[in-house]
């Protein structure tokens, strides 16, 4: 290794002390003047594998003090399962650290040691990776992958020039719709009954919620739950005041709602979205015109918390911004049985992944998945994507996968709901439902495997 005659002669060494999904035991960091950052986001220096169904996030950074000459340790991520912890001990916010010193997150088994060294073997122009392998075997390593990936580039090129198979992609273009929210009611439920108290429409000029919808061969309608319940997708909770724009009304009503039903203990109040369907290119008439009560919705992964202040009536009880959380993001999902003569179109081909299928599609990164779905920019417009999978599926207890599926592809507002897709043997089989990007790191789009629905 060159050494830099300028290069600061005081850095520290990160030593990697266990294997992981990302890195092997006695795997080295240099390091001096740059700021280091550590966790599960792409754009950390120290990638860690996330082990948990909460999204990608940044941990902790190792900060040099003025001078270059000490380093410290500064806790990032406010949550309790990204406790940060120096020899063991739990970082409050901020520790100085010193020769010898172990870091560890909580829910990780890999330990950082940090090592400070007084010499001229830091390359000051960055970071250095090192092992105790021979650079002639690194370098062999590297490029017989290079090497095999530009044979199979050229080899696969034209086979991958096109999205899908064009039959293949009209066919299954048949069965994906475009779902638009129409109205929202706040109705009193009696016995089962509902009465309409209060109701808000929506239009193209104000706050019309636009998703996708999309039909398997066995006639289930599927689609994202925050197309059905636009309040969930509102990141702020409104005022309660008489001035609140009529475009949080939903917000207000989701929060009255659940207020009165937890302090009765019964539902009492509810919300009801009428949504529309319509085919791509059809712009005189719907498909279909459906109610959010039509279909199924697993609510168990909503979280209430605390908000607000006692001059208000419904101060205390709020629905959490679910794209914040993608562990709650497994419940964005909403299904129903069709008929699909009743919507006049040809049998689906597009097949829904069984829990086989999951463990076999969703358990190897790299696998090729299809999108397609209405961007809200424009007017019904149909567009599809492709990208690989980022992400390995964990799979819980009863063989279903137990967290979302993480995938980049060119998605944008509109596509939730709609289908992910793995072409196979001229066969389309959807594994997931698209729902949120990604707020630490927007290039990583997460959808929920299709398999809640058995769940």
């Amino acid at each position: 290794m060159k050494t830099d005659k300028n290069a600061p002669k005081t850095y520290y060494i990160l030593r990697f002390m266990h294997d992981d999904a990302l890195h092997r035991r006695g795997e080295k960091m240099l390091n001096a003047s740059n700021e280091l950052r550590i966790g599960h986001a792409q754009e950390c220096d120290v990638r860690l594998p996330n082990a948990t169904a909460t999204e990608d996030a940044t941990l902790a950074a190792i900060v040099p003090d003025e001078g270059g000459e000490s380093w410290r340790l500064v806790r990032l991520s406010p949550y309790r399962q990204h406790e940060t912890r120096v020899n063991g001990i739990a970082v409050n916010h901020v520790h100085r650290l010193a020769d010898g010193d172990r870091i560890s997150f909580e829910g990780q088994r890999q330990e950082l040691q940090f090592n400070i060294r007084h010499d001229d073997l830091y390359n000051s122009q960055g970071l250095v990776m090192k092992t105790s392998m021979p650079r002639w075997i690194i370098a062999l390593l590297v490029a017989v992958p290079v090497l095999l990936f530009a044979v199979l580039f050229f080899m696969m090129r034209n086979a991958n020039a096109q999205l899908m198979d064009d039959i293949l992609a009209e066919k299954v273009k048949e069965s994906v719709f475009k779902l638009q929210a129409d109205s929202v009611w706040l109705v009193a439920i009696n016995d089962g009954d509902t009465v309409r108290l209060q109701s808000f429409s929506f239009s193209n000029e104000n706050q019309t919620t636009i998703g996708t919808a999309f039909l398997t061969e066995d006639s289930m309608l599927v689609t994202a739950r925050h197309c059905l319940e636009p309040w969930l997708n509102d990141p702020v909770a409104p005022t309660v005041s008489d001035s609140t724009e009529l475009s949080s009304l939903p917000v207000r009503w989701a929060m009255m709602a659940e207020t009165t039903n937890q302090t009765e203990g019964k539902e009492t109040l509810g919300l009801v979205t009428f949504v529309s369907l319509w085919k791509d290119g059809d712009n005189e008439k719907p498909v279909a015109r459906l109610r959010s009560t039509d279909f199924m919705m697993n609510k168990t992964r909503d979280e209430i918390i605390e908000t607000g202040d006692f001059d208000h009536e419904l101060y205390w009880r709020s629905i959490l911004a679910r794209h914040r959380r993608t562990d709650m993001t497994l419940g964005d999902i909403a299904w129903m049985q069709v008929s699909p003569h009743l919507l006049g179109l040809p049998q689906s081909i597009i097949r829904r992944a069984t829990t086989d299928d999951a463990v076999r599609l969703l358990a190897k990164t790299g696998r090729k998945l299809y999108f397609m779905g209405f961007p809200s920019s424009q007017e019904r417009a149909f567009e599809k994507c492709d990208d690989e999978l980022r992400q390995l599926a964990r799979f819980g207890s009863d063989g279903l996968p137990d967290a979302v599926i993480a995938h980049n592809g060119d998605i944008r507002p509109g596509f939730s709901g709609g289908p992910v897709m793995v072409a196979e043997g001229g066969t389309a089989i959807v594994v997931g439902v698209v729902s949120v990007v990604d707020q630490v790191s927007e290039q990583r789009k997460y959808s929920v495997p299709i398999t809640e629905i058995e769940r």
